[in-house]
């Protein structure tokens, strides 16, 4: 065993330090799946899902191929529009309904569809439960 792993293996003795290790390992790790998840992002998919799921509503599909330059905002949640002030006079976002689709292997997708037509973004249930996880760490 090298001092590294010794000197380690003795500061995981401590709690406190135990607790913030795995909060912060976890973080990593939520992070890696995200940076994963942003190449394997499928707009694709979800177009599909829309048109077995909810066919009537073509305004939703062409919203969705519309949209273009994403970014994570949080660990679960795709954001196409700025959602700074939302629902505020001048605001792009005007939050008009949300969409659920949903996955047998997987949790479901909700769809934020804003009043100007556009999608404002896309919510991935099933990392809200690796998000909550980190609060359950001890």
């Amino acid at each position: 065993m090298t001092n590294a792993e010794k000197y380690f293996l003795e500061q995981m003795k401590d709690p406190e330090f135990k607790e913030s290790f795995f909060q912060e390992k976890l973080k990593l790790d939520i992070e890696y799946q995200l940076n994963d998840l942003n190449i394997q992002f499928n707009k694709d998919y979800i177009i599909k899902l829309v048109e077995v799921q909810i066919p009537e509503r073509q305004d939703l599909i062409i919203a969705l191929r519309n949209c273009k330059d994403g970014f994570w905002s949080d660990n679960a949640y795709y954001r196409f529009v700025d959602s700074l002030d939302a629902n505020q006079p001048g605001s792009e976002w005007q939050f008009d309904e949300s969409f659920v689709l949903e996955q047998h292997d997987k949790g479901d997708i909700v769809i934020d569809f804003l009043k100007n037509g556009k999608v404002g973004g896309i919510e991935f249930t099933e990392f809200l439960l690796i998000t909550s996880d980190i609060h359950n760490i001890g």
